[in-house]
């Protein structure tokens, strides 16, 4: 049985409507957090399928072309107008 709007007083009024909005945001964060959930899912799922054709034990991998002294060396005969170029370089 519905309480005739002017027997109720200004705080169940007042109760009732931050009931419904409380109920309201509630449910919005619970659909938001989902929603975010699954988007990292995705991401993360397919973040793995691009390292999937790489070999991280093939000789690329493992050997390097220059020394550390050779880096170290290019470095140093770095300026601001002629950066080091390690352009092509494994």
């Amino acid at each position: 049985m519905a309480i005739a709007r002017r027997e109720m007083s200004y705080r169940q009024r007042l109760r009732r409507v931050l009931k419904y909005v409380s109920e309201e945001l509630a449910m919005k964060r619970a659909l938001g957090g989902a929603a975010l959930s699954l988007g990292l899912l995705a991401v993360t799922a397919m973040a793995q399928d691009m390292m999937r054709g790489v070999d991280l034990s093939s000789p690329d991998m493992v050997s390097a072309e220059m020394t550390r002294a050779e880096v170290e060396a290019a470095l140093i005969m770095a300026s601001g107008a002629a950066p080091a170029d390690f352009t092509g370089k494994r």
